[in-house]
């Protein structure tokens, strides 16, 4: 059987140009199912295809752009924590004490859900944190830092609410696909 390239809906076999379903024509109807799936970057869609029935972790690791985004918000929370814990261990800044350790381990720790899960609630603690941080150095020493962790932070959310919308959007599309392919009633 083949499928539309578009909206991944079965084709029979005596309409090979044009989808039932969407009504898009069909230069080589797929094999089988694809998804598209809309997602923006900047102003413009971007559309993401992946082929059904892949897992969590490898829809994750080839098709989604936000699971890419919090790759690279940890990475930035591994490069803040490493500097924080090399600062604290070294006493190079007099006001920074051993304690900078612990603010290394909660950012550590934050980053590495963010991006390994894809963990919202990560992103969003991880933001908090940075932003009492910056406080507490404002007061205290009159210096605006932390300022790098606030930036993973913002970047962790981006793209962990992306990344978890893109996985709900194509586990929705694929109940839609197998469900046209069986003439059960599809969920919007």
């Amino acid at each position: 059987m083949a499928f539309c390239s578009n909206c991944g809906a079965p084709i029979p076999e005596g309409q090979s140009r044009f989808c039932p379903t969407c009504g898009a024509a069909q230069t080589q109807p797929a094999a089988s199912p694809v998804v598209n799936q809309k997602t923006r970057r900047g102003s413009a869609p971007v559309f993401v295809q992946a082929p059904a029935g892949l897992s969590k972790s490898e829809f994750y690791k080839s098709y989604s752009p936000g699971a890419k985004k919090c790759v690279g918000a940890g990475i930035l929370g591994y490069i803040c924590a490493g500097i924080t814990a090399a600062i604290a261990v070294s006493g190079i800044v007099e006001t920074i004490g051993i304690t900078a350790l612990l603010d290394a381990g909660v950012t550590l720790t934050l980053s590495l859900l963010i991006h390994l899960l894809k963990s919202r609630v990560a992103a969003t603690l991880l933001l908090v944190y940075a932003v009492v941080s910056i406080v507490i150095m404002l007061v205290t020493t009159g210096q605006f830092s932390g300022w790098l962790i606030a930036l993973a932070a913002i970047w962790g959310m981006n793209g962990a609410f992306a990344a978890n919308k893109e996985w709900r959007m194509y586990q929705l599309s694929n109940r839609n696909a197998d469900a046209a392919g069986t003439g059960a009633p599809t969920a919007l």
